[in-house]
């Protein structure tokens, strides 16, 4: 006889009308899925994966809860992790944008390439020298006097009709 149980949902194994779940699957049928630590109740189980509250972190969202949010999955260009503040004051270009914590923090530390609050802007190359702005793009615009891809070249124009010395920065002098 065929159990109402045999393609066990697609999830698990029937043996003599009975399902043997795999991971992460339960019920009679392995039609419902299950969390690790059933999301420590600080998060949604959703086919296996746990999808945490703001504030919350980790595998099975047992971390925090934490100031601080790590917005849409940092874009897929970055990962979730805990900052504190001495973190902050030993790498202002790499968290620029987060405001400044207590205790700890939750943030995106984005992925090489990419940055912003999600993770979603390109970023500049080489932070644009600290000598332009970075559009979204990840194109600099350099400030006066600078050029090059990373605006880490001094430009002068006509480079100074040998009157000068190009000075980056300053111009010609």
């Amino acid at each position: 006889s065929i159990s109402v149980y045999s393609n066990c949902s697609g999830h698990g194994v029937c043996s003599n009308g009975n399902c043997s779940c795999d991971r992460g699957w339960t019920d009679n049928d392995c039609s419902r899925s299950v969390c690790e630590n059933s999301c420590s109740q600080n998060g949604l189980c959703r086919n296996g994966t746990c999808h945490c509250y703001s504030g919350y972190i980790g595998s099975d969202c047992s971390e925090g809860p934490y100031d601080g949010e790590c917005p849409g999955s940092c874009g897929g260009h970055g990962a979730c992790i805990v900052i504190f503040q001495d973190a902050l004051l030993r790498n202002p270009d790499i968290y620029w944008d987060i405001k400044p914590v207590v205790k700890g923090s939750i943030a995106c530390a984005c992925d090489e390439g990419w940055t912003g609050s999600d993770c979603k802007l390109r970023a500049c190359p080489n932070y644009c020298s600290k000598n332009g702005a970075c559009g979204q793009n990840g194109t600099c615009f350099c400030y006066s006097n600078w050029g090059g891809v990373d605006c880490s070249l001094g430009w002068c124009p006509e480079n100074c009709s040998d009157h000068g010395t190009c000075v980056g920065g300053q111009g010609c002098v």
